[in-house]
């Protein structure tokens, strides 16, 4: 779906190859807590990371795929050891 959305506001805004665009994404922190949890109050558990893709138009869909999906992976620390 981002990758969607950054392709439809790639061709909406008009912008120039080489042009960055920055989607906030909502992260929903409730799922990386351990164990049942209880709550017993309305909290706030959710956060929000920026992404960022610049502007290719000679890419297809499935390479803005790609690169949406190396953004994710990036932000969400998938393939970095924390050792």
């Amino acid at each position: 779906m981002l990758a969607a959305y950054y392709r439809c506001l790639f061709r909406r805004l008009a912008l120039s190859p080489g042009d960055e665009l920055r989607i906030p994404v909502m992260v929903d922190m409730r799922r990386y807590l351990e164990g049942p949890v209880g709550f017993d109050a309305l909290t706030n558990l959710s956060s929000t990371v920026i992404t960022r893709l610049t502007y290719r138009p000679e890419e297809g869909v499935a390479e803005t795929l790609k690169r949406v999906k190396a953004v994710i992976d990036e932000k969400k620390g998938v393939g970095v050891s924390t050792h």
